[in-house]
């Protein structure tokens, strides 16, 4: 299997290539947090919301599996030399060249979309320099290559190449580092055994859980359960124990409490919320 590349960046472990991201989501189940949302669209979750960050819990399940490799990037905030110059406008160059042909394509659509106006608008101008109808030759031939010359001389790759976080076209620049596994905690250990299960886990936090756990793709499925990691031996504080159960209901998700013992098991008690008017209801 194809190792993945990450990019340790900043203090944080990204990715930038879309292949790899969805590859990392849809066969190991991890999202990963897009990070390059703009402030305008705070939901917006296409590929320009690219890079992807992942957290600590996410990573170990990678190098549990040795999939995954992780590069510095330090040596990209450094004045580029003057080959990495020479290549980089090489390939500015070639990307000009890849856009220009469908660009073309697109705009001599619109002009034969909007061919009637363009004549009238020709035949006007000739008529207003003394030239009549009859002696006005205008063929769609001739506008469209009056269209594509012009249209090519317009382009420009200042205009056109906005360039957005997206994998490093050089992998040359990046330098490939370790990684430490993180420590068997409590909330690592029931991560890995809800990635293992095949679940997709998410954190939390606005639900006063550790985890949110979802049966498919959170593009598609709600979140299912809301996981909270306590210690097996702890004993637990009613009021908050009860606050969570309630809460559980309220957002209509099964309350979970997660045991994690000897380092790895991880058991599991889920919490109902008994209502003995509806169990007197359903017995009776």
């Amino acid at each position: 299997m194809a190792m993945i590349k990450m990019v340790f960046m900043n203090g944080k472990i990204l990715i930038f290539d879309k292949d790899e991201y969805f590859k990392i989501r849809s066969q190991h189940h991890l999202l990963g947090k897009l990070i390059g949302i703009p402030i305008c669209q705070t939901r917006h979750s296409s590929l320009n919301a690219l890079p992807a960050c992942f957290n600590n819990y996410e990573l170990n399940v990678l190098l549990r599996e040795n999939n995954v490799i992780v590069a510095d990037a330090s040596s990209l905030k450094l004045q580029p030399n003057e080959n990495i110059k020479r290549d980089f406008s090489v390939y500015c160059g070639k990307l000009l060249e890849q856009f220009k042909r469908p660009y073309i394509k697109k705009r001599l659509s619109q002009t034969k979309n909007n061919i009637n106006s363009i004549v009238k608008g020709k035949v006007k101008k000739f008529n207003i320099s003394g030239v009549t109808e009859l002696g006005v030759n205008i063929s769609l031939e001739q506008i469209l290559l009056e269209q594509t010359v012009k249209i090519s001389q317009s382009i420009n790759i200042k205009n056109i190449y906005d360039h957005v976080p997206t994998k490093h076209p050089f992998e040359e620049c990046l330098t490939q580092i370790a990684i430490i596994k993180t420590e068997n905690s409590k909330t690592n250990c029931t991560f890995n055994d809800l990635n293992r299960r095949g679940l997709y886990v998410s954190d939390g936090d606005s639900f006063g859980a550790d985890f949110l756990a979802y049966p498919g793709d959170p593009k598609i499925f709600h979140a299912s359960h809301l996981v909270k990691c306590v210690d097996y031996s702890e004993e637990r504080n009613t009021d908050s124990f009860i606050s969570f159960a309630r809460l559980s209901v309220s957002v209509n998700k099964k309350c979970v409490l997660a045991y994690c013992y000897n380092d790895k098991k991880v058991g599991y008690q889920t919490i109902t919320w008994d209502n003995p008017r509806l169990r007197q209801a359903y017995t009776s």
